[in-house]
């Protein structure tokens, strides 16, 4: 039950870390990273401790023991920061990738091919990305990097997206259209003109 719970409350977790945009901003460090490498795994924001991961809170309600949530955690972890191994190395694993995420799929979740946007954002199972529409197998080499941001130091990936939000919440009009920008998704603007992508 941990198990199931752990990779739903995954998929949960990280579709509301590329889809609410105060989320984002502590998200997009993670995929800030040039280079597909088990480095990347463990690339993140050092605000992180109010991420989306406190979904996982949830686990012990359904009378799941804190000792088998850790297990679990620990295990499932491991394969997370496996699946960011440098493609030269591993990428699509035949069989395994029929209901798992393989480093090819989760390479392609990285990546900021328009065609990749927003899929695979499983960490184990990609049953959840096929249930709910949101799995795309690898074609085209992926391009990793965030749009329109290329790293510049420790502190310009720390803080890249904050700045950017906070420079659009200032120019916003009203007070909905400030906290809208907090949580729409990265891409939505006040400037309905505005052709961008994150």
């Amino acid at each position: 039950m941990c198990f199931f719970l752990y990779t739903f409350l995954q998929y949960c977790s990280h579709y509301l870390s590329h889809k609410v945009r105060f989320f984002w901003c502590l998200h997009e460090v993670h995929h800030s990273a040039l280079h597909m490498n088990t480095s990347t795994g463990v690339r993140n924001s050092i605000f992180d401790v109010i991420s989306t991961d406190a979904l996982y809170l949830l686990i012990p309600l359904f009378g799941v023991e804190p000792v088998v949530f850790v297990i679990t955690y620990s295990l499932l972890k491991i394969w997370g920061t496996f699946i960011h191994i440098n493609e030269d190395l591993v990428s699509k694993i035949p069989l395994v990738n029929w209901i798992m995420i393989d480093p090819s799929a989760h390479h392609v979740h990285h990546a900021r091919n328009p065609e990749y946007i927003d899929k695979n954002y499983g960490e184990f199972m990609n049953v959840y990305d096929k249930l709910f529409g949101t799995f795309v197998a690898e074609e085209a080499k992926p391009v990793y990097g965030s749009i329109g941001h290329e790293p510049k130091g420790f502190w310009d990936v720390q803080l890249y997206a904050f700045r950017k939000l906070f420079a659009e919440m200032r120019a916003a009009k009203t007070i909905r259209e400030k906290i809208l920008l907090a949580l729409m998704p990265p891409e939505w603007s006040t400037n309905r003109n505005a052709k961008f992508l994150r």
